[in-house]
């Protein structure tokens, strides 16, 4: 188990640069990580939301705090 100082850092360095995270849910969130601290961290995505009224579906930009402690994991995503 890494400590805190070591997760805190390593994090702060891909604020602003895509991440993927995995939650307690097993469910599989990817976005631009906005910022980080020891006890949360901040990610923001696109999805697509049925809204009310509209035929289609339309694509909404989301952005939620997650507790690190319900994280199984956050890893960067690589690009080419």
């Amino acid at each position: 188990q890494p400590t805190k100082i070591a997760f805190l850092s390593n994090v702060r360095k891909f604020i602003g640069e895509k991440i993927e995270i995995l939650t307690a849910e097993s469910k599989k969130i990817s976005g631009v990580l906005v910022s980080a601290s020891e006890q949360q961290v901040e990610l923001k995505w696109s999805e697509k939301v049925a809204v009310e009224g509209k035929k289609r579906k339309q694509t909404v930009e989301m952005v939620n705090s997650f507790e690190v402690a319900q994280l199984k994991w956050i890893k960067p995503v690589i690009e080419f």
